[in-house]
C-alpha cells in the first residue's frame, strides 16, 4: 500500500479525534474513492486504520487514548462507506463501458458489412466496362491485318488487363481486416519499365521520342 495513504489517514483520524470536526470526515470519504481508483483491497484499508491507531497510541496520553476510543471507528466507518460506494460506482461504469463497446462493435460490424457490399458493388461496375473492352479489343485483334494497328490493339489488351487485375485487387483490399492478410511477391521492376515504355510506344513516336532501356538481367 502507498506510503502516501498511509500518512494522509493517520493525519484524518488524529485530526478528527482531537477535533471532532467533520471536514477530516469528508476526507476519509475523498481517501474512500481514491483507494477504489488505485485498486486498494478492503482487508488493507483495516490495516490502514490499525497502523493509525498504533500511532496514536504512541503519540496521545494514555488519557487522551482512553477518551478518544469511541471516536476511533467513525472515520473508518465513512472511509468504508466512501469506498463501498466507490466500488458500486466503478461496478456500474464497467458495465455502461461494457455496453457501449458492444453497441461499438455491433457498428462496427455493419460500418464493415457496408465496406464489403461498395467493394462487391464496385468491383462489379468498374468490370463491367472494362469486360466489354476486353471483347471488343480481342475481336479487332482477329481482324486486324495492319502490324502496328495490332500493336497498339495488343497494348490496348495488355492495359485493359492489367486494370482488370487491378480492380480485382482493390475490391480484396477494401475487405482486408490487418495487414496480416496481405500475401507479398516479388516483382521485377525492369520489367515493369519495359510494360510502361511498351505501352507509350506510340506516344513517343508521335512525338519523334525515342526511348531506350539500357539494363540487363533481373531487379527484383
Amino acid at each position: 500500500m502507498k506510503t502516501d495513504f498511509k500518512e494522509r489517514y493517520y493525519e484524518i483520524l488524529r485530526g478528527y479525534v482531537e477535533t471532532h470536526e467533520e471536514k477530516y470526515l469528508m476526507r476519509s470519504e475523498e481517501l474512500g474513492y481514491e483507494l477504489v481508483k488505485f485498486n486498494v483491497p478492503p482487508e488493507d484499508i483495516i490495516e490502514l486504520h490499525e497502523i493509525a491507531v498504533s500511532r496514536l497510541a504512541k503519540e496521545l496520553p494514555a488519557k487522551n487514548m482512553m477518551e478518544s476510543v469511541g471516536f476511533l471507528s467513525t472515520p473508518l466507518v465513512e472511509l468504508m462507506m466512501a469506498y463501498g460506494l466507490a466500488f458500486r460506482q466503478w461496478i456500474e461504469d464497467l458495465e455502461k463501458s461494457k455496453q457501449e463497446l458492444m453497441v461499438y462493435a455491433q457498428e462496427l460490424q455493419h460500418s464493415n458489412e457496408l465496406k464489403e457490399l461498395f467493394a462487391d458493388i464496385m468491383r462489379h461496375d468498374l468490370l463491367n466496362p472494362a469486360s466489354l473492352i476486353k471483347g471488343f479489343v480481342g475481336i479487332l485483334l482477329e481482324w486486324e491485318e495492319d502490324e502496328k494497328k495490332k500493336s497498339m490493339l495488343s497494348n490496348i489488351d495488355k492495359s485493359n488487363r492489367n486494370l482488370i487485375n487491378i480492380i480485382e485487387k482493390a475490391a480484396e483490399f477494401a475487405k482486408l481486416d490487418s495487414v496480416t492478410e496481405i500475401d507479398f511477391s516479388v516483382s521485377d521492376l525492369g520489367i515493369i519499365l519495359r510494360d510502361v515504355v511498351d505501352n507509350f510506344m506510340p506516344r513517343f513516336e508521335e512525338n519523334e521520342m525515342t526511348v531506350s532501356l539500357e539494363f540487363d538481367g533481373q531487379y527484383l
